[in-house]
């Protein structure tokens, strides 16, 4: 496996996924030997959890689905999010390869079905026992095809990967690596205690400078302001809008003039919904599917957005300062 690949199995590990990491099938029409391969399968159960007395690891409800059997075809990508024709395209079989090869059904008919549905949309949900099967893209950048053809399918960015995984090893459990483990995920946690910054480590794992847009943190609100002063002028305030996060490819923003009452704004690809601030209430939109990782971020930054919400209204805004 490359860093990316590594890097990914070790989240879907963490997460509490059983992984195989380059999984090759062999459809009956190919001749050739290794017709095409997965760069992760993963499959979780539903009630993997990893706690003692003194702490408990917690997942990351952006990836992880509270159902019985979560069976994930991940795509793994150093640049933009995609997913491989071999694995989209029905003529090829190799879902229903990977299918009979994870032994969670049996009756032929049964994985023809759920196949024919996740060639078709990305997903398979079973309505009775809850069971999924389910397309993954991991990459740099978001890709707005996949958004479109495929919306249901999940894009996560490397840069959130590795914010999760940099918060997965050095909180509680301070020993960020054993023996048994492979080298790359030791070096990992020597660049995590040695303070080196997600976008130097995203570009030790992809080999050169990373790309897209890097979010500047809250926590430097002055310098964040100077910054916009310096590159707007007086008379844009009121159009402006403020990115306050990415939360795998769920954008997350507060805009200057805005209507009552105080909320954010969450887009993903082309789908966008508007948030009280007060509650996480959805006040319009789609993105119904995602309200549980919504929510989970409303309640870990909810000062933040009150902050940034205070912090950006013009003078000609129709609605004053949040206030509770």
């Amino acid at each position: 496996m490359n860093h990316t690949e590594s890097l990914v199995a070790w989240y879907l590990r963490f997460n509490g996924y059983f992984t195989t990491p380059n999984f090759t099938t062999h459809p009956d029409f190919k001749k050739e030997a290794g017709s095409s391969d997965a760069d992760v399968l993963a499959v979780r159960f539903q009630h993997s959890h990893e706690y003692q007395q003194r702490f408990r690891f917690e997942r990351d409800p952006y990836l992880v689905r509270e159902v019985p059997v979560d069976f994930v075809v991940a795509e793994v990508k150093s640049s933009t999010c995609a997913l491989n024709e071999n694995w989209t395209n029905p003529a090829q079989g190799n879902v229903e390869y990977a299918l009979r090869w994870i032994g969670r059904w049996s009756d032929p008919a049964v994985i023809d079905r759920i196949a024919e549905n996740v060639y078709k949309t990305g997903e398979w949900i079973d309505s009775e026992k809850g069971d999924v099967v389910r397309f993954v893209c991991f990459g740099e950048t978001v890709n707005e095809t996949v958004s479109v053809k495929y919306p249901v399918v999940s894009q996560i960015l490397l840069r959130h990967v590795i914010e999760w995984v940099r918060s997965r090893m050095t909180k509680n459990c301070y020993q960020t690596h054993r023996e048994q483990w492979e080298p790359f995920i030791v070096e990992l946690g020597q660049r995590f205690q040695s303070d080196q910054t997600d976008k130097q480590i995203l570009e030790w794992i992809v080999g050169r400078p990373p790309v897209g847009e890097w979010i500047c943190s809250l926590d430097n609100e002055q310098a964040l302001t100077s910054l916009q002063t310096m590159l707007e002028p007086p008379s844009s305030l009121s159009r402006r809008e403020r990115r306050l996060d990415m939360i795998g490819g769920l954008k997350v923003e507060v805009f200057a003039n805005e209507h009552p009452p105080p909320h954010f704004r969450v887009s993903y690809g082309s789908e966008t919904a508007n948030y009280r601030i007060k509650d996480c209430l959805q006040l319009n939109g789609d993105l119904r599917r995602y309200y549980r990782i919504i929510r989970s971020w409303h309640s870990g930054n909810r000062g933040k957005l009150i902050a940034t919400w205070n912090a950006f209204r013009p003078s000609n805004c129709p609605v004053g300062p949040f206030a509770d």
